[in-house]
């Protein structure tokens, strides 16, 4: 193990990797830019009254996003931080946490009225209930796709482990990890429910329905990754290794 780790050292991380981490920090960088923006950042400071203000500095890091973006960082950086091999289910893991939160954001939470200007969207809103701020386009495009699709790679170099039928119940898992570990204790501590679905004032049952998608759809990306990653993957690098054969030709 010892050797294993010493070698893993030696050779670092490779520049894929690096590009991928540094893709989470600028995702989560966007999110502190949207967030410090002036007219948010006074909306957050003198408005709203739904999150503690000492508690938003810190209130971009706590999404199930943000939990599916650690995951993938951690699987990367195991050999470093324990000196073996990621087990290969942790793949699985990370890709059906990352198509879940991917998927469900734009199937489920993308609404393009989260764009326009701040004035426009505080019309009739309750500031102690609703967090009403204008959002970035590119933070979300951002944190909903380009990693999932980036991940499949190491997904489909962790070979048929990742995906076994056994460890189905994974991402599910993580999810109720996360509610019970990240967003009870930050609702508990500051009454913000993160999420406008998951706020006090919808009844239990849509809250319940809105949780039990949430498992649904990570648990059905890892299916989707046992059936579709490895096709996938590999026609991606059918395709690109193609396109770079004909921009060489081409240069000849």
């Amino acid at each position: 193990v010892g050797s294993s780790w010493s070698a893993n050292m030696a050779a670092g991380l490779t520049n894929f990797e690096i590009f991928y981490i540094a893709c989470c920090v600028f995702t989560r960088g966007l999110s502190w830019v949207e967030l410090y923006q002036p007219a948010n950042w006074k909306y957050f400071r003198d408005v709203q009254t739904v999150v503690p203000v000492h508690l938003s500095h810190i209130r971009p890091l706590t999404f199930f996003t943000c939990s599916g973006h650690y995951l993938s960082c951690l699987y990367i950086l195991f050999p470093y931080l324990f000196g073996v091999e990621p087990p290969a289910k942790f793949a699985g893991l990370v890709f059906g946490v990352l198509f879940g939160i991917t998927v469900g954001f734009w199937v489920f939470v993308y609404d393009l009225q989260d764009y326009r200007p701040l004035s426009e969207r505080r019309k009739n809103c309750d500031d102690s209930l609703v967090l009403t701020y204008q959002g970035f386009w590119l933070t979300d495009w951002t944190n909903h796709g380009p990693l999932l699709l980036m991940f499949s790679k190491f997904a489909y170099d962790a070979g048929e482990g990742a995906f076994l039928l056994e460890n189905w119940w994974m991402p599910m898992a993580w999810g109720c990890t996360w509610l019970i570990c990240i967003w009870l204790p930050f609702q508990l501590l500051g009454g913000d429910p993160l999420y406008a679905d998951l706020r006090r004032d919808k009844p239990i049952t849509h809250r319940a329905a809105v949780i039990l998608k949430m498992i649904v759809i990570t648990t059905f990306g890892y299916f989707m990754g046992m059936y579709c990653n490895k096709p996938f993957y590999e026609l991606w690098l059918g395709v690109s290794g193609a396109a770079r054969s004909a921009l060489v030709g081409s240069e000849l």
